[in-house]
C-alpha cells in the first residue's frame, strides 16, 4: 500500500514537472497583499483578455515585439506613465521589459495608483526570445506620453534683440510670396531640418519642439543643410525645469530660458537620460564656450493659417501644438494614405507640441484643404512616413492655436591668417600662420580645417594646430584656405584665404638687373629684347620675359619679347622698379629687377621782354 502510494506521488510530481518545463513560462502575480507565481503557456496569453504592455523604448519595440503589444515606454517620468496607462485600468494587464527589472518597479507604481489585476513576465522578453516564442514588428501600436502646456496668463509677445531680426524682415533665402506647398526638408534639394528625436516616457514634446525648431534654424541661417547641430534636451530639462519637466511645459519657456543664459548647449555636453530629476550639474565642466545663443523668440495665438504659412516660408520652422486623441497614435485609420492624420474618433490624452516643418495645400480633397508637415519626438522611425515626421490637417485638434518661434543669428566664428605668402613668390617651401574669434569659444578653443587648393584633395582634419608648412611644391598655382570651428560645432563659412604661384628658377637660365633713367610725367618706351638684353640660357633656348612683380609708382606693360612701356604716375620723381622672370617654356631663371629712375623735371622758365 505504502509501495502504491509512493509511486503516485512520484507520478504525480513527475507530471507536474513535464507541465511546469511544457508551460515554459512564468508570470507573477501582484496584488495588494499577495504575491503568488503560475504558469502558463505561452499562446493562452492571446486567449486571455488581457492587454499585453511593451514598457521598453519605442525604438527596442519597433525592432521586435510581442504580438498584439502596445508599446507604453516606462521610465522618467512616473506620472507620464500612469496616466499613459489609465484606459487600462480595471482591465488585466500583462508587463514586460527587457529583462523583467523594470516590470517590477512598474508595477509596484501601478500598484500605488490603484491598479489591481496586473503581472509582469519574469525574464522579460529575453526570456521570450530564449523559448523560441513569436515576436513581430507588424502592425505596432504605441502610447507616447505628450507633454505640451497653454501660455496662460501671458500677452502675445515677439522678443528680439535686434529689430532687424523680426521674423517677418528675414529675406535671407526667399521672397514673402505665399506658395501653395513649402517643405524645409526640401528646398532646392535640400533638407535643412534635423531628424526626430525620441522623448521615451518622459512628456518633455514642448523641450524637443523647442530644441528641433532651433537645429533647422541654425541650418538655414548658417546656409549649412548639412550642419545638423543636435542640441541637448536635457539641458532644459534640468537646468530650466529641474523636476518637473516630464509634466509637461511650452517650448516658448525653453526658448526664454536659453535666451537669458546664453543659448542652448550640444547634445553630446549633456546627453538626454529622460529623467527630470537628473542635475544640472551634469552636463559638461566647459559648457560655457559651447552655448549657442538665439538672437530672439515669441509666440502669437493666430489662428490663421495663412500667417503660420508665410512664417514658415519666410522665416524657418515654427512650434505648433495640438489635442491629441487615442485615435493619433501609429496603426490609426485616422491616418489616411497621404500619412495625414484627421481626428475621427477616440478619447482625449492631452496636449502635445511638435516641430512644423512645412505645409502642402490640397484643393480638390474633399477631406482637408491642405495639411501641416510636421516632426514628432517619438523616434526616427514612427508614425506613417517611417521617418518621425506625419501630416495633420489644416484645422485639425487646434492645431494653429498656438504658434512658438526662434530667431537665430549666424554666430560662426571668424579665421584670420596671419603669416603666409600671397601673389608670385619664386620659392617652393610656405609656411602658413592662422588664427580667430568667437564670440562664446576663447581662441585658445577654437579648432581649425585648412586646405591648400592645387595640391591638397580634400580639407584637413580638424585640429588646435595655428601653422602649416608645406614643402617641395612644384610650380604653380595655389589658394590656401582655413576655418575656423567653436565648441558648440558651427564652423566658419567664409574661410580666410591667400592665393600665390610659385614660379622658381632652374639655375640654369639667368637674368640680370637693367636701370633706366626718363623724366619726370614721360613714359618709357624700349623695344625688344629690352629687358632680354642681358639675359642668357645655359642651352641656348629662347627666352621669353615674364612679369614677376609691377611697380609701385606707375604702371607697366611688359611682353614677352622683353619689350615694355613704364609710364609713372603723373608729377612723380624718384625711383621706381619691377621684376620679372626669363622663361625657355620650360623653366625659370631668377628675379631680375628693374630699375627706373625718374627725373624732377626741370621747372619752366618764361622770358619776358
Amino acid at each position: 500500500m505504502k509501495t502504491k502510494i509512493l509511486n503516485q506521488y512520484k507520478r504525480f510530481v513527475f507530471a507536474l514537472l513535464v507541465g511546469i518545463i511544457i508551460a515554459g513560462f512564468t508570470f507573477i502575480l501582484h496584488g495588494k497583499g499577495n504575491e503568488n507565481s503560475y504558469t502558463i503557456k505561452a499562446d493562452e496569453i492571446f486567449g486571455r483578455n488581457a492587454i499585453i504592455i511593451d514598457i521598453r523604448s519605442s525604438e527596442e519595440y519597433s525592432i521586435a515585439h510581442i504580438k498584439g503589444a502596445i508599446s507604453v515606454p516606462y521610465g522618467g517620468c512616473s506620472s507620464c506613465f500612469i496616466n499613459n496607462m489609465e484606459n487600462f485600468k480595471g482591465k488585466e494587464i500583462i508587463l514586460y521589459c527587457k529583462d523583467g527589472s523594470k516590470s517590477k518597479e512598474a508595477i509596484k507604481l501601478l500598484l500605488e495608483n490603484n491598479f489591481i489585476n496586473v503581472k509582469y513576465i519574469e525574464g522579460g522578453i529575453n526570456a521570450w526570445k530564449e523559448k523560441g516564442y513569436y515576436l513581430s514588428n507588424e502592425n505596432p501600436e504605441y502610447i507616447f506620453p505628450l507633454g505640451f502646456k497653454l501660455l496662460t496668463g501671458v500677452k502675445e509677445e515677439i522678443v528680439v534683440k535686434n529689430s532687424q531680426n523680426d521674423f517677418s524682415k528675414n529675406e535671407k533665402y526667399f521672397s514673402a510670396s505665399l506658395l501653395s506647398e513649402w517643405d524645409w526638408r526640401n528646398v532646392n534639394g535640400k533638407d535643412y531640418t534635423t531628424p526626430a528625436k525620441n522623448q521615451g516616457a518622459c512628456g518633455s514634446c514642448w523641450d524637443f519642439a523647442a530644441m528641433g525648431a532651433l537645429e533647422a534654424m541654425i541650418n538655414i541661417f548658417e546656409g549649412d543643410a548639412n550642419l545638423d547641430l543636435d542640441l541637448s534636451e536635457q539641458y532644459i530639462l534640468s537646468c530650466y525645469s529641474y523636476g518637473t519637466g516630464c509634466n509637461g511645459n511650452n517650448a516658448y519657456y525653453a526658448f526664454q530660458y536659453i535666451y537669458n543664459n546664453g543659448g542652448a548647449i550640444p547634445e553630446s555636453c549633456f546627453p538626454y537620460t529622460g529623467y527630470d530629476t537628473t542635475p544640472c550639474s551634469n552636463k559638461c565642466s566647459d559648457w560655457q564656450y559651447k552655448l549657442v545663443p538665439i538672437s530672439g523668440y515669441g509666440y502669437t495665438y493666430t489662428n490663421d493659417i495663412n500667417t503660420i504659412k508665410n512664417l514658415i516660408i519666410n522665416h524657418g520652422p515654427v512650434c505648433l501644438s495640438f489635442d491629441v486623441y487615442t485615435d493619433f497614435y501609429q496603426g490609426s485609420p485616422s491616418f489616411d494614405s497621404n500619412g495625414v492624420y484627421k481626428h475621427q474618433s477616440g478619447s482625449y490624452r492631452g496636449g502635445h507640441q511638435v516641430v512644423c516643418v512645412g505645409y502642402k495645400d490640397t484643393p480638390g480633397n474633399p477631406n482637408y484643404a491642405g495639411y501641416w508637415i510636421c516632426k514628432n519626438s517619438w523616434g526616427a522611425k514612427w508614425g506613417p512616413w517611417g521617418n518621425g515626421f506625419f501630416g495633420i490637417a489644416y484645422g485639425e485638434c487646434n492645431i494653429e492655436g498656438d504658434v512658438v518661434w526662434v530667431n537665430y543669428s549666424s554666430t560662426a566664428p571668424d579665421t584670420f591668417i596671419t603669416i603666409g605668402p600671397s601673389g608670385v613668390i619664386d620659392y617652393n617651401n610656405v609656411t602658413f600662420t592662422w588664427d580667430g574669434t568667437d564670440g562664446n569659444t576663447p581662441t585658445q578653443y577654437l579648432v581649425y580645417s585648412y586646405i591648400l587648393e592645387g595640391y591638397d584633395s580634400s580639407w584637413s582634419e580638424w585640429t588646435s594646430y595655428t601653422s602649416k608648412t608645406y614643402y617641395n611644391l612644384p610650380d604653380g598655382n595655389y589658394t590656401f584656405k582655413v576655418r575656423a570651428k567653436d565648441k558648440a560645432g558651427i564652423p566658419d563659412y567664409t574661410p580666410a584665404t591667400s592665393s600665390f604661384n610659385i614660379i622658381s628658377s632652374t639655375g640654369k637660365i639667368h637674368a640680370n638687373d637693367d636701370y633706366y633713367l626718363i623724366n619726370e610725367d614721360a613714359s618709357l618706351i624700349v623695344d625688344a629684347p629690352g629687358v632680354l638684353m642681358n639675359d642668357f640660357d645655359e642651352d641656348g633656348n629662347t627666352l621669353y620675359a615674364i612679369l614677376f612683380s609691377g611697380p609701385n609708382n606707375g604702371s607697366i606693360v611688359l611682353n614677352l619679347d622683353g619689350s615694355f612701356i613704364y609710364t609713372p604716375q603723373a608729377n612723380y620723381y624718384g625711383k621706381d622698379s619691377f621684376t620679372y622672370k626669363a622663361y625657355n617654356g620650360i623653366a625659370y631663371s631668377n628675379i631680375a629687377t628693374v630699375y627706373i629712375y625718374i627725373t624732377v623735371k626741370p621747372p619752366e622758365i618764361i622770358l619776358y621782354p
